[in-house]
C-alpha cells in the first residue's frame, strides 16, 4: 500500500518537474519575443525620427514627430543620440520641444531640458503655437513637477487652454487632476469652460458636478445650460435632480427647460407632462 502511494508520488513528481521545465522555456521564449517585438519598435521609430527630409506637418512629418514621443514612451537608451541629433537640426521647434521631453524622460540633462522647453511659454517673445507646442511638451515629460506651470501657462495666456487641461490629462495625478479644476474653475470665456467641465467629468473628478450645476442654473449663456442639463443625463448624476428641477421650474429658455423636462423623466422623476418640450427637444 505505501510503495503504491510512493511510487504515484514519484510519477506524480516527475511529470509536475516535465510540467515546469515545459513552462520554464514557454515562458522564457516569450520573454524573447516580446524583447524582440520591442527591439524591433524600438528601431522602427528611430528609423522614422531620423528622416529629416520629412520637415512638414504632412503625414510623414506627423510620424517624426509621433516617434520622438513615442521613443521617450518606450525608455530605451539607444534612442538618447538619434533625439539629440534631432537638437542639432535647423528649425523644427516643435520636433525639438519633444524631443526634449523625450530626453527628460530617459533622464537626459533633465534640468536644462526643462527650463528650454519653459522659455517657450514667455507671452512677450512666443506665439500661440509656439507656446501651445511648449505646453505639450510639458505634459509629455508626465513628471507632476511641471504641472504649476502648465497652470501658469493658462493665465498668462488662455489661448493653451485645451493643450494645458490634455497635459494635465497625461500626467493624471491627484495633483493634475486639482490643476484641471483651478483652470476650470478660473476660466470665463464660455466654450473654454464648457470643454474644461467635459475634461472633468472625463477624470472623474467629483468637483466637476458642482461646477456643472452652477453652469446649468446661473450661466448666462442658453446653450451651456441646456449641454449642463445634457452632461447630468450622460453621466447618471441623480444627485443633481434637485437643480434639474429648479432649471425647469425657473430657467426662461424653453430648450433649457426642455433637455431638463427629458432628463428627469430619464431619471423616472414624476413631472407633469408638456407636449412642448417633446416637440423642442
Amino acid at each position: 500500500m505505501s510503495r503504491k502511494i510512493s511510487i504515484d508520488i514519484k510519477r506524480g513528481g516527475k511529470s509536475m518537474k516535465i510540467y515546469n521545465r515545459a513552462f520554464m522555456v514557454t515562458t522564457i521564449l516569450i520573454i524573447f519575443s516580446i524583447l524582440n517585438i520591442s527591439c524591433a519598435t524600438v528601431d522602427t521609430y528611430i528609423n522614422e525620427l531620423n528622416k529629416k527630409e520629412h520637415k512638414t506637418l504632412d503625414e510623414y512629418g506627423r510620424q517624426r514627430l509621433d516617434s520622438a514621443v513615442e521613443l521617450g514612451e518606450i525608455g530605451d537608451k539607444k534612442a538618447i543620440p538619434h533625439l539629440q541629433a534631432v537638437l542639432q537640426e535647423k528649425g523644427q521647434l516643435q520636433l525639438k520641444l519633444y524631443a526634449r521631453a523625450s530626453l527628460y524622460r530617459l533622464g537626459v540633462d533633465k534640468e536644462q531640458q526643462l527650463d528650454t522647453i519653459k522659455s517657450y511659454l514667455d507671452p512677450e517673445k512666443n506665439d500661440w503655437l509656439v507656446k501651445m507646442s511648449a505646453v505639450r511638451a510639458l505634459g509629455q515629460t508626465k513628471d507632476p513637477v511641471v504641472i504649476p506651470t502648465i497652470v501658469n501657462a493658462v493665465k498668462l495666456d488662455d489661448s493653451v487652454h485645451g493643450e494645458a487641461l490634455m497635459s494635465l490629462v497625461k500626467i493624471g495625478t491627484q495633483d493634475a487632476k486639482d490643476g484641471i479644476y483651478e483652470i476650470v474653475n478660473d476660466t470665463e470665456f464660455w466654450p473654454d469652460k464648457n470643454y474644461g467641465v467635459k475634461v472633468m467629468f472625463q477624470v472623474n473628478d467629483p468637483r466637476a458636478i458642482r461646477i456643472n450645476e452652477d453652469i446649468l442654473l446661473n450661466h448666462s449663456k442658453w446653450l451651456m445650460r441646456r449641454e449642463a442639463a445634457d452632461r447630468i443625463a450622460q453621466h447618471e448624476i441623480r444627485e443633481s435632480i434637485p437643480a434639474l428641477k429648479n432649471a425647469l421650474e425657473k430657467d426662461e429658455d424653453l430648450s433649457v427647460r426642455a433637455h431638463c423636462y427629458t432628463t428627469l423623466r430619464k431619471f423616472g422623476v414624476a413631472v407633469k407632462v408638456d407636449e412642448s418640450y417633446r416637440i423642442i427637444r
